[in-house]
């Protein structure tokens, strides 16, 4: 497809390899709609969870977040709030602007490569403060971004497994297949314009048949 992006080593066509329904985008790939697409980010959500847990991370914080990523991937009826919207707590107020921010303003896109909102940091101060949680906010911060970058680097590993296989049997069939597939479609080409290669060419398709 002439002026649309692919990679001849990995797929041929620009569209998304796990749904074949759009244009793969990175933010696409980040939000396929697919069943096995978001299998894959369920399970890897959960890691996000269970990882900022073990950062002490504040419930409110951890499902806040969760939340966020849920309505960007499957945008509400009505607009997005943050569990802690209509609270006066002090922390619940900043919890509710950062997550206002990041939807409204950054982008939960922005969020999965890594550029969060400074507000989710100063809400983790906030209730660290008011719980006696003694957390380092900014190290919180860093780990966070860390966090997200092994989300999307897990992400793309599971889509190229889908394209190239997970063990070296499933890449072995993979690029067989593929090489079928192409070899299939010479074929087809010539046997309906023989012109399609030289003639000093055709012995190539006519000495031997597809099996």
């Amino acid at each position: 497809m002439q002026g649309q992006p692919s990679n001849r080593y990995y797929q041929s066509s620009p569209l998304c390899p796990i749904c074949q329904d759009a244009k793969e985008t990175f933010e696409h790939f980040l939000t396929c709609p697919h069943h096995l697409a978001q299998e894959a980010r369920t399970l890897q959500l959960t890691s996000l969870a269970d990882a900022l847990g073990k950062l002490r991370t504040p419930c409110g914080v951890t499902s806040t977040i969760l939340q966020g990523f849920h309505h960007w991937i499957h945008p509400p009826n009505s607009c997005s709030r943050a569990p802690t919207t209509g609270s006066l707590a002090g922390a619940d107020i900043v919890l509710t602007a950062a997550d206002h921010e990041q939807f409204h303003d950054l982008g939960w896109y922005q969020c999965s490569l890594g550029r969060i909102s400074i507000k989710w940091q100063q809400a983790v101060e906030e209730y660290s403060r008011r719980d006696n949680l003694f957390l380092d906010s900014s190290l919180w911060a860093s780990s966070f971004i860390q966090l997200l970058w092994s989300y999307t680097k897990n992400l793309w590993q599971h889509r190229n497994e889908f394209i190239l296989g997970s063990t070296p049997e499933e890449e072995a069939t993979k690029l067989l297949a593929k090489l079928h597939d192409q070899v299939s479609y010479h074929y087809a080409q010539f046997s309906s314009d023989p012109t399609y290669i030289l003639p000093r060419h055709h012995h190539l398709f006519t000495q031997c048949t597809i099996v």
